[in-house]
């Protein structure tokens, strides 16, 4: 998950990943979410020389500190998103479909570093994701948008899954050559029958809402 422009003040939060805990200051990226929480792992000297010391060090004995103390290797930004009260089941269908698509993890949907509890709540820990989000993107080319668009999708398709849930802040533009799908909680498994038909269906509503956006960015200019 990615997000552009100013952020609330934060304020500091912990929790336990693995055998480290993690210390960081949190903040709410985007307020009509508010289970979800961009955090900023604060910097210090163990992890700073684990950093540090971990490219010259046997394969094996990194696979061990990263299993073992995962919190030390985190990047410095990343998502904390908190199961909603009431969502045990979506919070599970969640999970098992970011470890079904393992492979598209850190490309077209952010990593999983894994489940974490968070001030007494479950939670996923998620890569961000460095973009803008879709809802305030406008200036590029419908064509072009709607070929990333499909791009995103169609790399669901090996696997069975459509996302069916056309708002254009589920999306992140990266670069402006990328867009990474960062809500899992409406990816469904269809039939192979009925895949082409209804992920055309979905594209061409989420196309149709971006072309609003860019012409209404034609008539500002």
């Amino acid at each position: 998950m990615g997000f552009e422009g100013h952020l609330p003040s934060t304020s500091p939060i912990e929790f336990p990943f693995g055998w480290s805990t993690v210390h960081a200051d949190a903040t709410f990226p985007d307020a009509s979410r508010r289970n979800v929480l961009l955090i900023t792992v604060r910097p210090s000297l163990l992890r700073l020389i684990v950093i540090s010391v971990l490219p010259y060090l046997p394969e094996i004995i990194r696979s061990v500190i990263g299993a073992t103390f995962p919190g030390i290797l985190l990047p410095t930004n990343v998502i904390v998103k908190k199961q909603k009260p009431g969502w045990e089941d979506e919070f599970e269908e969640e999970k098992a479909r970011y470890r079904m698509l393992e492979s598209l993890q850190g490309d077209i949907i952010p990593q999983l570093f894994g489940e974490i509890r968070v001030q007494g709540t479950r939670a996923l820990l998620l890569s961000y994701v460095a973009g803008i989000r879709c809802d305030k993107v406008s200036d590029l080319e419908v064509e072009h948008f709607q070929q990333l668009l499909e791009d995103a999708h169609l790399r669901l398709r090996p696997f069975g899954y459509v996302h069916d849930d056309p708002r254009l802040d589920n999306y992140i533009l990266v670069d402006g050559q990328k867009i990474v799908i960062v809500d899992l909680e409406h990816l469904y498994e269809i039939e192979e029958t009925e895949i082409e038909y209804t992920m055309g269906t979905i594209i061409r509503a989420i196309v149709k809402i971006y072309r609003r956006s860019y012409k209404n960015h034609l008539e500002d200019i």
